[in-house]
């Protein structure tokens, strides 16, 4: 296999990494040295696309599904990025400690924690997971970042996303399109974690900045 032909690509990473960089550089320090790390890297591809916009970020990318791994690897390495780590195992709706395929990290070893289209194709019992390791893994004040199709205050719209919906409940019925204001800052709150700022995005997907207290 060429090493070009471990890469994966999604489409709609592609045409997304560019407007959610854009507020990235709204929130992440471009001077000082911090630790991000990406639960959910998929293919690798914005990791890979953000880091060189970062230098003084160190990324630590992860997913469940290690078959991804060369994937993700592979563009830091083709792209010649020195501030992206090898990727780890991590599955979010296991217990913190639990993370990094039970390789010891400390707590509050991350600045960031950065989440893309992850919460309405999981249970919600990994999306809590998701609000409890960032708990768990950011500093104080940190920031969790996450991206996706989201619900509000009962409301979800508009029809393209209702019928997104109705689509992933079909496969699963545990997945679908979380509610911010119903579901995910209850949640977060749970877990010391407050919602900070909204972003409308393009494809009818928002950013959410939440931020640990």
């Amino acid at each position: 296999m060429a090493a070009s032909d471990k890469k994966q690509f999604y489409p709609a990473a592609d045409r997304n990494k560019q407007p959610i960089l854009d507020i990235l550089k709204k929130h992440i320090s471009i001077s000082e040295s911090k630790k991000c790390l990406e639960i959910a890297s998929g293919s690798g591809q914005h990791i890979s696309f953000f880091a060189p916009h970062f230098p003084n970020i160190e990324f630590h990318p992860s997913e469940e599904c290690q078959y991804l791994f060369d994937s993700i690897d592979e563009y830091a390495k083709t792209s010649g990025l020195t501030n992206v780590k090898p990727a780890r195992f991590i599955d979010a709706s296991s217990q913190p400690e639990k993370w990094f395929d039970g390789t010891p990290v400390e707590k509050g070893s991350f600045d960031y924690i950065y989440n893309c289209n992850m919460i309405h194709l999981v249970p919600l019992q990994s999306t809590e997971g998701l609000f409890k390791g960032s708990n768990y893994y950011l500093k104080p004040h940190g920031l969790l970042i996450t991206y996706g199709a989201y619900a509000d205050k009962g409301v979800l719209t508009p029809q393209s996303n209702i019928d997104f919906n109705e689509s992933i409940k079909s496969r699963n019925p545990a997945h679908g399109i979380r509610d911010i204001t119903l579901e995910l800052e209850p949640l977060a709150k749970q877990y010391n974690i407050e919602l900070k700022h909204k972003y409308d995005m393009p494809a009818n997907n928002k950013i959410l900045i939440w931020q640990k207290l």
